[in-house]
Parts: structure tokens; sequence; C-alpha cells
């Protein structure tokens, strides 16, 4: 048998007893507590209670009074009206306000179906709040997680605008904010050799393909960076693609030491040119001097020039 606690709202007790005595008979286990006035009922609030029945009519303090109180509280606990009488303008403006049911003192007949409906909706509530919580927590989670990584991750539409970006992306454009550069054309950012060459790779990407692309950007300040990406096909609920998101990485600083080696390597093969021509004149000139020698019937003088035939 589930224990229900309840807080009837009601001056008269014998009244409340019967109410009581209905809900114990509707198959729940009861602890209760009857208050009359406004002081109390907020009083008694600082315990929630399972469930709220209220007399629509007291005294200085009814059925509506105490349904503005309770949600100036901001708590979810179902409030259910009792009364001799009510009309469908009553019952009407009591849903308005926020009951749950209400119910005529002489035809309870409903209450057992009243009760369950009400504590249903509001565990439903909560578990529909404890999810959204979860949802809320699980998604600032994510955006830590992808606003520290060192990369830039990025959405990009096939109108080619950002509609993503996270913090490190942000600062490879230079921009201070996502409103900087969500809605505006991400081949603006793109260097003009390279602008088709992206737009291409987002078409194959919105076909379903993944692909890799280095590129060069100028931020909004002016600082030229080269950009290494690896774009995929970002899909919606019913796996279609609805969008490309894009794995982004600076490679500067590795462009600029390539571009520095091949620089070494061309002096290198410069030199190497020069020295072995140089090489290959000064082992000229000695064959010749051997030459010479040889006419006059002397011994050649540069061992390393003699040819195999001397």
């Amino acid at each position: 048998m589930q224990t229900l606690k309840a807080l009837l709202v009601e001056d008269d007790a014998d009244d409340a007893e019967l109410l009581a005595r209905k809900i114990k008979e509707a198959g729940y286990e009861l602890e209760w507590t009857r208050v009359q006035n406004e002081v109390d009922f907020l009083a008694s609030l600082r315990t929630p209670p399972d469930i709220i029945f209220s007399d629509f009519s007291i005294p200085q303090f009814g059925g509506l009074r105490a349904l503005e109180v309770l949600r100036s509280t901001g708590l979810d606990v179902p409030l259910i009206l009792v009364s001799g009488t009510v009309g469908e303008e009553v019952a009407v403006e009591a849903m308005r306000y926020g009951a749950t049911d209400y119910l005529l003192k002489d035809r309870t007949v409903r209450l057992a179906t009243a009760v369950k409906r009400a504590l249903s909706e509001t565990l439903l509530r909560k578990e529909q709040r404890r999810t959204q919580e979860a949802l809320r927590n699980s998604v600032q989670l994510l955006r830590s997680i992808v606003d520290h990584t060192l990369d830039c991750i990025m959405v990009v539409t096939p109108a080619c605008t950002v509609s993503e970006i996270n913090r490190p992306g942000l600062e490879m454009l230079e921009a201070d904010s996502l409103a900087a550069v969500q809605g505006r054309p991400f081949v603006e950012f793109i260097m003009p050799p390279y602008r088709q060459g992206f737009q291409e790779v987002l078409r194959r990407v919105l076909a379903g393909k993944s692909e890799r692309l280095e590129f060069e950007v100028l931020g909004l300040k002016g600082q030229r960076r080269w950009l290494e990406t690896q774009a995929g096909p970002l899909l919606d609920a019913d796996a279609r693609v609805e969008a490309a998101i894009c794995i982004t990485r600076d490679v500067t600083e590795r462009k600029r030491t390539e571009a520095q080696i091949r620089g070494q390597l061309d002096e290198l093969q410069r030199w190497r040119a020069v020295t072995l021509g140089r090489e290959d004149r000064v082992l000229s000139l000695k064959a010749e001097v051997n030459a010479l020698l040889k006419e006059m019937g002397k011994p050649p003088r540069y061992s390393s020039a003699v040819s195999e035939d001397m």
C-alpha cells in the first residue's frame, strides 16, 4: 500500500475526517495534516506534501488563494479542489489557476482516479525535469570539452555558412564571439586560391564522403594562418546529411618549417651543383696537364686525372 502525505485545507474538521477516510478507502496509507488559514498553509509547505486537497471556499482563505500561494513557492505539488458546489465557470477558473482536478464533497466516486492521475502527472513532470537537467548538464560538459580541445570544431551548413564553432576556432579566425562568424560564409575567411577547393570538398562531404584539405585563411584582425581540416557529414535524426562537421587545426608553424626546409634543400642543391661543376673543371685541367706531359715524354703529374687508357 502506497503511503501518501496529504495536506487538507479545510475549516470543517468533520469534512476533513470524511475526506481522509475516503482517501484511505481508495487504497492509500495516509499521513495528513489539516490547516485553515494562509499562515499555517505556508508553514506546512516547508515540508512539501505529496498532494493537497483544498476546500474551494474558506473564510478569508479559499482554494484559488491556496493555488496562488502554492504557485508562488515554486513547488510542484498537485492540488485538488473540493467543494460542495462547483459550477462550470468555477471549474474552468480553477484549472486556469493550476488546479489538478476538482471534486464535489458529496460525489467522491472519482477520488481514487483523481489522486492517481495527479500523482502520475507530478511524477512525469519530475522525470521530465530530471531528464532536461541531465541533458543540460551533458550539453554543458560537451561544450566544455569542445571549447578546451586544441582543435577547431566547426559546423558548416550546405550554404557554406558557419552555424557552430568552438573557442579555438574563434581564435583561429580572430573572432571575439560566435555572433561575429555565425551565419557568415566561411569562404570569406579563405584566401582566394583555396576557396573553390573548399567548396568542392563541402559538396563531396554533403554527398556523404569524408575529405581532408589544407588552405590558408585571413582572420578578422588581419593575421594569415594555414589550416588543415578533416571534414565529414553531420547527420540529422533521420540519418540524412544536414551539414558538414570540420575538425581543423592550425598548421601554420608546420608549413613555415616545411618552407624553411625546402629553402635549405634548394640552397644545398645549388651549392652541390656549383661544387660538382668546379670539381669537373679541375679534373679536366689536370687531364690536360697530364696529356701535355705525356707528349713531352714525361710522367703524369696528377694521378687522380690519369685515364684508364693512359
